[in-house]
């Protein structure tokens, strides 16, 4: 079984034995996040190689050593050599670093999902490693109902829980506004802090809560 979660890798040691196309995917994502990112490769795949110019990745260009890992927080077997990758996962739980072996997501310590970003939501999809196509449809599909401006709809909702918290005092009167706030029918109105008094007014008139303001 697999738990959901989202990694701050942030200034965290991740070390990628592999420096073909799927490490360049992988590598990529990490720099992206702020991780410091070292590749051990004998050679390094052209996608990769401005990172390594620029210094954002270290590029260690020689075959894999154990002692490679020994600073890693996290690692990433990408080689094309399944014996290799396993050993580096071996290694990789003796020294109880997370690991993530391409040839083998059902063996590794993390899957990655097929992810989108649209604004400042994160979309995350997995199949478990059975499809990542249909994840990457299934993905499309969802971010493809969101609306333009989401990232102002998520200025409000921030706002407008603030303001809830503040005016309803009863919790369960709370919760199911904020719950009515955050369906599709915010979408829709063309002045959401307008709607938004409307609606305290109503949940407080039918259910009580008493709005403190």
């Amino acid at each position: 079984m697999t738990l959901p979660v989202m990694l701050n890798v942030q200034n965290r040691s991740v070390v990628c034995v592999g420096g073909g196309e799927v490490a360049a995917r992988k590598v990529r994502s990490f720099v992206k996040e702020g991780a410091h990112m070292t590749v051990v490769s004998p050679s390094l795949h052209e996608q990769l190689r401005p990172y390594a110019d620029n210094g954002q990745i270290v590029w260690k260009k020689k075959e894999f050593q154990p002692f490679d890992l020994s600073d890693a927080w996290f690692v990433l077997a990408c080689t094309n050599d399944r014996a290799l990758n396993e050993q580096v996962a071996i290694l990789a739980n003796k020294n109880k670093q997370l690991c993530y072996v391409a040839d083998d997501p059902q063996g590794s310590d993390v899957t990655f999902p097929v992810v989108k970003h649209k604004g400042a939501i994160t979309v995350a999809l997995s199949t478990g490693g059975a499809s990542p196509t249909l994840a990457r449809t299934l993905l499309e599909e969802i971010v493809s109902h969101m609306p333009d401006d989401m990232d102002e709809i998520l200025v409000f909702l921030a706002e407008a829980r603030v303001k809830v918290k503040q005016r309803i005092a009863d919790e369960s009167v709370r919760r199911e506004l904020l719950k009515k706030l955050a369906t599709s029918a915010v979408y829709h109105q063309s002045d959401r802090y307008v709607w938004l008094e409307e609606q305290i007014k109503t949940y407080t008139d039918t259910f009580g809560g008493n709005d403190k303001q």
